[in-house]
């Protein structure tokens, strides 16, 4: 089954990939439980990179399990907002992955310790991982890069429902209360 397939079925029967009735697979050729998903996406219309997402197999499988039902919920359905098209996934998907290990090395086991406070360390951590460990006025930084590696605290309150589903708890609260990722990385940008 294409994954454009199996994302249908699951807008139309809620019958998730790793469901006992589901096949386990996110596409023709890739399961749920691989490092490498390979999405069904018409060549013709992306570079080869696009429509993949990888999983690193060093961050805890608990953190991966949540990291990749995000990923995948951000494909079915989004409440406000268009399902994400797959050839963004690598996009995503390096995104999550920071996100992935930055949990393992802060000591995080699921999103529900990602408080107010684990937000500010997040942040701040993100700006010296992206300027290598200069100062922000260093090294031009643009706010969208920021803001695309801040987003995906910003999915997870998002997507608290699909996460739920699956037995994942959600991010306490609002990532950054009434702003927006965007908002929060331009401030940061001189």
């Amino acid at each position: 089954m294409k994954t454009k397939d199996i994302l249908a079925r699951q807008r139309k029967r809620r019958v998730h990939p790793n469901d006992p009735d589901g096949s386990g697979m996110v596409s023709s050729t890739s399961a749920w439980s691989s490092n490498l998903w390979e999405f069904d996406v018409d060549a013709a219309s992306r570079r080869a990179h696009e429509g993949r997402m990888r999983w690193d197999d060093d961050v805890p499988t608990a953190i991966n399990e949540a990291l990749k039902t995000l990923g995948w919920s951000m494909l079915v359905s989004r409440p406000g907002a268009a399902p994400m098209r797959m050839t963004r996934a690598s996009d995503l998907s390096r995104q999550l992955r920071y996100l992935g290990q930055w949990m393992k090395w802060r000591k995080h086991s699921s999103f529900a310790s990602i408080t107010a406070t684990a937000v500010q360390v997040f942040r701040d951590d993100l700006v010296v991982h992206l300027t290598q460990g200069g100062g922000i006025g260093d090294i031009d930084i643009e706010a969208g890069t920021i803001a695309s590696y801040l987003r995906p605290l910003s999915y997870i309150d998002e997507q608290a429902r699909h996460l739920e589903d699956r037995c994942i708890a959600r991010i306490p609260a609002a990532p950054f209360g009434p702003s927006s990722a965007w908002d929060v990385a331009t401030d940061l940008v001189p």
